[in-house]
């Protein structure tokens, strides 16, 4: 009985033997033919971006003939961008290509030493709250301020060393002759090239003559017949971002790069590769009110060099930031405080305790932070020759921003991202600044009784600037009280840009669900951009989106190709009809 047994596990131990070697060897057949495929792929591209890395002896390379078709296209793309790169002076792009090896090889080595992003969130991530001076729900002093992001000593202390790093080693000059004018910047690309088209053709549409520069961040995105023939008709250049970086016309910042960039992170990249010397950079989605055309001549750009303006929210950036940035916070004096109602700053004098300074006063009131309100970067105006390192600053954090600086920026509130790090590199350095004192207008249409919030106005920063003073003048004057009132005579800046940043302006999207519900029309912005400015801003735009869609049939936007061209048109039209019908009602 007992050898039959054993006879039987030998013979199932046998038979088991056998099927787990055939799977293994399935299992490795399966592995290394699509390892060899994959290669086989890679090599195929490789090879026709890059020639001379297959100029080998040995048996010929037969490639996948898909890929190799497709790497062929590619490599007449490159070719057509290369010769486009071209028309530039080519002292100017190697002086460039020299000075941001230096600027790149310093952020690189600034690297943190952390094998982990901040993440950790004690009292989870901080809830945005809108800017109500006095109407706080939520307290803002530092005490509060350090229960949400988590900052280890280690963690601190390597940021610290970072940060120090990257301060004492950027320039604050660039080379003579890299930069020079002034201009508009936009990042465009991809789904952002008719939206930034549109947003051209508004500024063209209102009389501003500026140059403007389109930075196309990635080889994907980069449309060829957009920045050969569209974006020139209106005097926009196209600059392929990785050739203005560097010297080797190949080279790629990516999954495999020492550096890797994405989203937010390319706006402060192209604000540094711009020709310009003074920098508007603007928002695909931002859609100019008035023309921008006078405002690098005037105040408060002349004097201060960096002007941002405002968000819906209060400031909420961890105090452990202004410890890595080397900053001293002031316990006893305070910076000047924004009142929305009022639009603007006003000085504060009192006595601060240091117990109250930590506990009970709002956290960004204090002298040495960033003051209230936070950023919203639809638009910015820099000054590469008084700010250069404040750029250069900002670009490091936003190079480690979604790991490190943009939840210390924001805590995980609403808009985390590249918004608050211009701002954020000048006060760190001491550099001038202005921050717009308007408060940001919400600009929608009511529904049924419901308010649809669909972009931000904000102020032309001159009118602004002028207000501001004879505000602080006031001030010295009246109390408080008395000074709401007296301000009440003062009309409040005219809106210069509306920043269209929900829903986008792509009429096909909009005619599912928004401007067309499927029963009845719809307008975005209601009365508000009337009353304003006492124009139809609204139908000006849909002019402006006719004009480019349908005035020609040669307009080739990977965008547009979504529908048939005279259907897309006809929407254009029955909702430029709408508009027409409807203008009368908003001057009511």
């Amino acid at each position: 009985m007992r050898a039959t047994s054993s006879a039987l596990v030998r013979r199932i131990g046998r038979l088991l033997s056998r099927r787990i070697v055939a799977v293994f060897l399935l299992v490795t057949t399966v592995f290394v033919l699509t390892t060899l495929l994959s290669a086989n792929n890679r090599l195929a591209l490789k090879c026709h971006l890059r020639p001379s890395l297959c100029q080998k002896k040995g048996p010929a390379f037969s490639p996948n003939p898909k890929h190799a078709a497709q790497a062929k296209i590619e490599t007449a793309k490159l070719a057509q961008i290369k010769s486009l790169t071209k028309s530039e002076d080519p002292d100017r792009l190697a002086l460039g290509h020299n000075f941001y090896k230096k600027i790149l090889k310093v952020v690189v080595n600034a690297r943190p030493k952390l094998s982990q992003p901040l993440d950790r969130y004690y009292l989870g991530k901080f809830s945005a709250m809108r800017f109500e001076y006095g109407k706080e729900d939520q307290s803002f002093a530092e005490s509060d301020l350090q229960l949400f992001l988590q900052v280890s000593d280690e963690e601190e202390r390597e940021l610290r060393l970072s940060h120090k790093y990257v301060v004492d080693n950027l320039p604050s000059t660039a080379p003579q002759g890299l930069y020079s004018g002034n201009g508009i910047v936009f990042v465009g690309g991809g789904r952002f090239n008719w939206l930034t088209l549109l947003s051209i053709k508004r500024l063209r549409s209102m009389g501003c003559t500026l140059p403007i520069e389109v930075l196309i961040p990635t080889f994907e995105d980069f449309e060829l017949d957009v920045c050969t023939s569209v974006f020139p008709s209106l005097q926009a250049t196209c600059i392929y971002m990785p050739l203005a970086l560097f010297k080797d016309e190949v080279s790629r910042y990516g999954e495999n790069s020492q550096l890797t960039f994405k989203g937010y992170q390319y706006k402060c990249l192209a604000v540094m590769l711009s020709r310009f010397e003074n920098v508007l950079l603007l928002d695909s989605d931002n859609i100019v009110i008035n023309s921008p055309q006078n405002l690098f001549t005037s105040e408060p750009f002349k004097s201060k060099g960096l002007i941002v303006w405002p968000d819906f929210w209060r400031r909420s950036t961890c105090p452990k930031f202004y410890s890595i940035a080397g900053s001293k916070i002031s316990t006893t004096r305070l910076s000047d405080a924004y009142l929305e109602q009022v639009n603007g700053y006003l000085e504060q004098t009192g006595k601060v305790t240091p117990y109250d300074a930590v506990n009970k006063i709002s956290y960004h009131e204090r002298l040495g932070t960033i003051p209230d309100p936070s950023s919203e970067s639809g638009q910015m105006m820099i000054s590469k020759k008084t700010h250069l390192k404040a750029l250069l600053l900002a670009f490091y954090y936003n190079t480690f921003g979604p790991d490190f600086y943009y939840p210390l920026f924001s805590q995980g509130a609403t808009g985390e991202g590249d918004k608050e790090t211009f701002l954020a590199g000048a006060v760190i350095l001491g550099d001038p600044f202005y921050q717009v004192g308007s408060f940001v207008q919400a600009i929608g249409e009511f529904i049924d009784g419901e308010f649809k919030g669909h972009g931000m106005g904000q102020a032309d920063p001159r009118q602004d600037y002028e207000r501001s003073i004879e505000l602080k003048k006031l001030a010295k004057h009246y109390s408080d009280t008395e000074l709401l009132a007296k301000m009440k005579e003062y009309p409040r800046p005219k809106l210069m840009f509306l920043h269209a940043n929900y829903p986008k302006l792509d009429p096909w999207d909009l005619s599912k669900g928004t401007t067309f519900d499927g029963i009845s029309r719809h307008r975005l912005y209601g009365s508000a951009l009337m009353e304003e400015t006492g124009r139809d801003i609204e139908l000006e735009i849909w002019n402006n989106i006719e004009e480019l869609v349908c005035g020609t049939s040669t307009l080739k936007l990977s965008t547009l190709n979504k529908v048939e061209r005279p259907v897309l048109c006809q929407e254009i039209l029955m909702q430029k009809k709408y508009l027409i019908a409807t203008t009368d009602s908003l001057r009511r």
